[in-house]
């Protein structure tokens, strides 16, 4: 396949998502087109510039209108849950650097305490035979 050819069956998705009150915009992709969908995507368009009844035109537009208005939701979709997936797992780093903290802090207390305990036991007993 020559690159002509290949640049042909790269495409992006625009994408316009409301998240969090925040409008994000962004092109998905580049996405590769298969040989299937590159086939039906030249049938189609072959199918439109030759049609000469405006009613069945009409018809075919609208029905891939819809087709495209389905696929725009379902990316959306895909894009808002893959930005909750992020979230998520920021958050829960955030909580595992936490609890990684809290259990060095607990570990120094715990030394300091035994450091602490060790050094009254050595006040009361000086020498470990005298007891």
């Amino acid at each position: 396949m020559n690159l002509a050819m290949k640049e042909l069956m790269l495409f992006s998705v625009p994408l316009e998502l409301n998240y969090n009150g925040r409008n994000y915009f962004a092109a998905m992709g580049p996405f590769e087109r298969s040989m299937e969908r590159d086939f039906a995507l030249v049938a189609h368009k072959k199918a439109l510039q030759e049609c000469n009844d405006i009613n069945k035109l009409r018809e075919v537009a609208c029905m891939m209108t819809e087709g495209w208005s389905n696929m725009q939701g379902a990316v959306a979709a895909l894009v808002k849950e893959n930005l909750e997936l992020r979230q998520a797992m920021q958050m829960q780093q955030a909580d595992l650097e936490a609890a990684d903290q809290l259990l060095g802090e607990a570990g120094e207390a715990i030394k300091h305490f035994a450091d602490k305990q060790q050094s009254s036991q050595a006040k009361r007993f000086p020498w470990p035979f005298s007891r």
